[in-house]
């Protein structure tokens, strides 16, 4: 099981909205499963067997980047 720690001080909104997309479009890609118990409750991620075939055959998603000009 993993645990997604809650961001730090440091962290942005815009770097929260960013991560959260990428949690979305993971799951979409059926390469993470998430699963929330009730509205504003903690999300769960847990990996799938497809986000480590896709992780050796990419090393940055594709989203992150086009968003970097890579």
């Amino acid at each position: 099981m993993h645990v997604l720690m809650a961001a730090g001080p440091q962290a942005t909104r815009r770097a929260g909205a960013a991560f959260f997309f990428e949690l979305l479009v993971l799951g979409t890609r059926d390469c993470v499963q998430l699963s929330q118990s009730a509205p504003f409750e903690n999300i769960e991620v847990r990996p799938k067997a497809k986000l480590w075939e896709r992780q050796r055959h990419e090393s940055t998603a594709p989203s992150i980047s086009s968003s970097m000009g890579l």
